[in-house]
């Protein structure tokens, strides 16, 4: 079961930096394509364009953040080896040779 699994898990990993960086790109890209279309529906009068402009800059959004990007993943973290953790002293498991 875990080797079925395996590919589907692997898929799509990012790490922190990246999260932020997705998060920091989404709000931008959602602010300056809710400052154009409120402009544009102003000044044209056209609140059915502004929504329009809005679904745009939505789809970019989604289109720019969700797939799992390689620049995403460019600070992976880097885990610590297993620990066991017996009378509040943490002793390290070494693999036999």
């Amino acid at each position: 079961m875990n080797s079925f699994l395996k590919p589907i898990t692997d898929f799509g990993k990012i790490d922190f930096e990246g999260q932020k960086l997705a998060e920091n790109i989404s709000t931008s890209i959602l602010v300056v394509s809710a400052i154009i279309s409120l402009v544009a529906g102003k000044m044209l009068d056209n609140m059915k364009l502004a929504m329009y402009i809005y679904l745009f800059g939505f789809v970019l959004t989604v289109l720019v953040v969700v797939p799992p990007y390689s620049f995403y993943n460019k600070n992976p973290v880097k885990w610590l080896k297993k620990s066991d953790f017996k009378s509040g002293n943490t002793i390290l498991k070494e693999k036999p040779q």
